[in-house]
């Protein structure tokens, strides 16, 4: 009996706050504003704009920051040479450090970005953040100012569907799901695409502002002066960067080939097509990488990866482009069986084992025997490049990403994106199309970086 006295007292403990749930999945069917309410928000909350409540709500409404987060003590304010204020964004990339002449091409991200405010509503932040234990601002009293404007039934204005409108219709302004990501402060890691760009911060604020002078209709608010600079990804390489590790390929080869260093041409080709496929694959650095010959198909025209265990499984195209140097690395390795029938029976039976996919693709051939490749040897034998092994990933999202492709299409080409959004998930409704045009579209950046694509017999009519 005293069991059920204590469970029935919990329970009626619960009851009001199990009902204020239920009401509001009841009215958030929607979790976003229709573009009358975006208005009408923004109309209220320039008419009450002196009421701290309406300030923080308008904030949230134009930035897509949360009011939890734009209340935080961790949120900062950065002022700048106009008087304006800016929030800081809470991303941050690691510098590499890199010692090799590879720095000098890379992008140069700056270290720190913000957010822009319009300059009156900076002000406002500002005064209620260094005033916030008297202003006693919260997200349940900017709820309850939202709450105040009138709507239809069974529809409420709450602090999240303010929030989530940058995200909701800033595709309108040109925004793509990346940038309103950066600007509304997401967690880094709630994505992992936002570790691989590196783009350009000016030609963000100048889509936030069309979005802007949608919200804000006729106002005469004065936005700040969009900065000059990069931010993001500290690991992409340049153009520069990418013709000089391939030309030290390229170089190499024909060295080697004039001295006839038979394990060092093959150990030196089988470096350059591994980069030459994580280029065009942005397969992630793994051991055995790419697996064995099984994951091609026998022309070449596609691979199939899984680079992050049974979570990761993608089949992506082969761009034509680097197919011979494909087929020609098949011919390279029948070539050194043939050489090895009588000479090495080890080098004979692994090459065998390759060529019957019972043994990984890539392999050094190291004095008498050869090893399957590992991310840990690849770094050894390229140490003078002195640069992390996932730069094609950065590199190549960051290209595609400058050309305007859509950030969605980059996901799923990348592995960046949930399980269910795979195309060839039971539950997706994405097509094939899209994972073709980024191959092609990498093709094409292949071209414009003149990477050279080497294809045995080596000799100087083969480095084209």
């Amino acid at each position: 009996m005293a069991n059920e006295s204590i469970n029935k007292k919990r329970k009626n403990s619960y009851v009001k706050t199990h009902a204020a749930r239920n009401e509001k999945l009841l009215a958030g069917k929607l979790e976003w504003l229709s573009s009358n309410y975006v208005r009408v928000v923004s109309e209220h909350c320039q008419q009450w704009l002196d009421n701290p409540n309406a300030a923080v709500a308008m904030i949230s409404l134009l930035t897509g920051w949360s009011v939890t987060d734009l209340l935080k003590n961790e949120t900062k304010l950065v002022g700048d040479s106009s008087g304006g204020f800016h929030l800081l964004s809470p991303w941050s990339f690691t510098d590499p450090k890199i010692k090799s002449p590879l720095r000098a091409h890379l992008h140069k991200p700056e270290d720190k970005a913000a957010i822009p405010l319009p300059k009156e509503l900076g002000k406002l932040l500002q005064d209620i953040k260094s005033h916030h234990n008297l202003r006693g601002v919260t997200k349940k009293s900017v709820g309850k100012l939202l709450a105040e404007i009138p709507t239809e039934e069974d529809f409420r204005i709450t602090p999240v569907r303010v929030s989530n409108t940058l995200h909701y219709y800033g595709s309108s302004a040109g925004l793509s799901k990346f940038e309103c990501r950066f600007i509304s402060g997401q967690r880094m890691h709630e994505t992992s695409q936002n570790y691989y760009v590196c783009f350009d911060v000016r030609t963000t604020y100048d889509k936030l502002y069309k979005f802007w002078d949608w919200v804000l209709a006729k106002t005469s608010w004065r936005y700040p002066t969009p900065p000059v600079q990069n931010f993001g990804s500290k690991r992409a390489l340049n153009k520069l960067g990418i013709q000089s590790i391939f030309a030290w390929y390229k170089s190499n080869i024909l060295e080697k080939t004039i001295f006839n260093d038979s394990r060092a041409i093959f150990n030196l080709f089988t470096l350059y097509v591994i980069d030459l496929l994580q280029l065009v694959t942005l397969c992630r650095p793994i051991d055995a990488i790419f697996g064995s010959l099984d994951n091609f198909d026998h022309s070449f025209e596609f691979i199939f990866i899984r680079d992050k265990g049974d979570d990761s499984p993608r089949l992506l195209p082969l761009p034509k482009i680097i197919r011979p140097t494909l087929q020609g690395y098949i011919r390279y390795l029948k070539e050194i069986q043939s050489q090895s029938t009588f000479t090495n029976k080890y080098i004979f039976e692994i090459v065998q084992k390759i060529l019957a996919g019972k043994a990984p693709f890539f392999h050094f051939w190291e004095e008498d025997e050869m090893l399957p490749v590992t991310v840990s040897k690849i770094k050894t034998r390229l140490s003078h490049f002195d640069i992390h092994r996932n730069w094609h990933r950065h590199t190549v999202i960051t290209a595609l990403y400058e050309k305007g492709l859509c950030t969605d299409k980059l996901a799923c080409f990348a592995d960046h994106q949930p399980s269910l959004d795979h195309w060839f998930n039971q539950y997706s409704s994405l097509d094939y199309t899209p994972i073709v045009e980024i191959s092609r579209q990498i093709e094409l950046l292949l071209e414009h970086w003149e990477v050279p694509i080497i294809v045995p017999p080596f000799g100087r009519g083969s480095l084209r």
